[in-house]
């Protein structure tokens, strides 16, 4: 008699875990029904650690999967050491955020959808960008007419107009399949803020 009581008790404990852990790998496996998330941060990179973080979906909302209603809840966390780091603030609406006073490359943004439902309970991260970091340069460019000649026979006569970083700067030809390069320096044209 006691073996049978050992018995029943134990199919019903297998039952209940069937009941647990088949609905959360459903809730999981249909988890596709679900609005996939992103984020934005602008400006990218930031120099002042002034940018502005939105994301979608945000806040919670019901889905049918199958028929069952599932609530995906967004949850944007902003976190440093990367996605798994220290939470240092995070927001459960909104779709936008605006922040100051951050030292560039810091910090990591990522959104966490949470599932509950007939399906079963859970979470997942979804979509991560780290804060770029951001060195400002001053640089120089050039600007003007390059008149040349083809490095490759029959050494015809080139030109083309150019605006950038390099003061002896060259462009390929296809015809005639050559290079037309300066031989003397564009004049300067002005400085230009470089973000890298």
């Amino acid at each position: 008699m006691e073996a049978s009581i050992v018995a029943k008790v134990k199919e019903g404990l297998k039952k209940r875990a069937t009941r647990v852990f088949v609905p959360a790998a459903l809730g999981l496996a249909f988890f596709g029904q679900a609005a996939w998330a992103t984020i934005t941060i602008t400006p990218s990179p930031s120099t002042n650690g002034s940018y502005t973080i939105t994301w979608a979906p945000s806040g919670c909302s019901i889905i049918n999967v199958y028929g069952f209603p599932m609530q995906y809840c967004y949850t944007l966390y902003e976190t440093t050491g990367g996605v798994y780091g220290s939470l240092t603030n995070y927001w459960t609406s909104g779709g936008s955020v605006n922040i100051s006073g951050h030292s560039s490359g810091t910090y990591t943004y990522a959104i966490w959808v949470s599932w509950s439902g007939y399906l079963g309970n859970g979470s997942a991260l979804q979509e991560s960008v780290d804060q770029s970091v951001c060195t400002t340069h001053t640089v120089q460019y050039y600007a003007g007419w390059v008149y040349s000649n083809y490095d490759q026979p029959p050494h015809d006569s080139c030109s083309f107009y150019y605006n950038g970083p390099i003061q002896y700067p060259s462009q390929y030809d296809n015809p005639p399949g050559a290079w037309c390069s300066a031989i003397s320096p564009l004049p300067p044209a002005g400085t230009v803020q470089v973000c890298n």
